[in-house]
């Protein structure tokens, strides 16, 4: 997730619209969270999220009842 601050979203509002194609941004005012931009063409699902990260972990050995394991899917959801 790139992190940018209003005055850079509204200076630059057609790189970060670009760029909002392949990961999120979040727009700070005043140094807080102010809105999150989440581009239409990304990928959102979990077959894509677990193509990306094939290799480090099986889907069938998930138990994602377990909250230990849902936490961190959680955590790697939100950088995807």
């Amino acid at each position: 997730m790139c992190t940018i601050t209003m005055t850079q979203y509204k200076q630059q509002l057609g790189k970060y619209s670009e760029l909002s194609q392949s990961e999120d941004i979040l727009v700070l005012k005043n140094g807080k969270p102010f809105f999150r931009i989440i581009g239409v063409n990304k990928p959102n699902s979990w077959e894509s999220f677990f193509e990306k990260y094939e290799g480090i972990v099986k889907e069938e050995d998930l138990d994602l009842n377990d909250p230990i394991t849902a936490g961190i899917l959680g955590k790697l959801w939100d950088f995807y």
